[in-house]
């Protein structure tokens, strides 16, 4: 007569291999629960730094665009009877704000933007090197600075442009 048994070893060796599944099945769980966590982790540090970005980028157009603003208050040709010294004084205290955001930008922004907002700069100190040469010192109080004010609004809307490459924000 033969008997169908199994013998004790096969048995052993199925349980040994489900419990070797199971072990195996709860670490690649583990492993994945710990990425999820760490990728979730990325993603709230990269949205706290791109708020940062967002107040310091917004803060700083804004000041510029006060720049701009006053800018044609100082050229005589768009508004003539506007207090230019008041205008030129305002213009060098926001220009000084400006001057501030330097260090906040090369540590937290790409080069492209820093040399934008450098570029910006440069070009709005010779706008206000040239309207206070042109007024305090009476050469040319009719100076036309239209060409200067051209080029802010060209430094402003490269900056701009990179700001919102760097935010990912499309340009129209």
């Amino acid at each position: 007569m033969q008997t169908s048994q199994v013998p004790i070893w096969v048995p052993i060796i199925v349980g040994a291999i489900g419990l070797v599944g199971v072990l195996l099945g709860q670490v690649i769980n583990g492993w994945r629960d710990k990425n999820k966590v760490l990728q979730e982790e990325a993603f709230r540090r990269a949205a706290i730094w791109r708020d940062i970005k967002v107040e310091i980028y917004v803060e700083l157009i804004n000041l510029f665009q006060k720049n701009s603003n006053l800018s044609l208050k100082i050229d005589s040709k768009v508004y003539p009877h506007e207090d230019t010294m008041t205008s030129i004084e305002k213009f060098a205290k926001n220009s000084d704000k400006i001057k501030k955001f330097r260090p906040r930008l090369r540590l937290m922004a790409p080069k492209d933007v820093y040399d934008a907002y450098a570029s910006a700069v440069n070009v709005y100190s010779e706008f206000f090197q040239k309207s206070v040469d042109e007024y305090m010192s009476a050469r040319n109080p009719d100076a036309d600075l239209s060409d200067e004010i051209s080029k802010m609004s060209a430094a402003n809307m490269k900056m701009l442009a990179r700001m919102r490459m760097d935010l990912g924000i499309p340009y129209p």
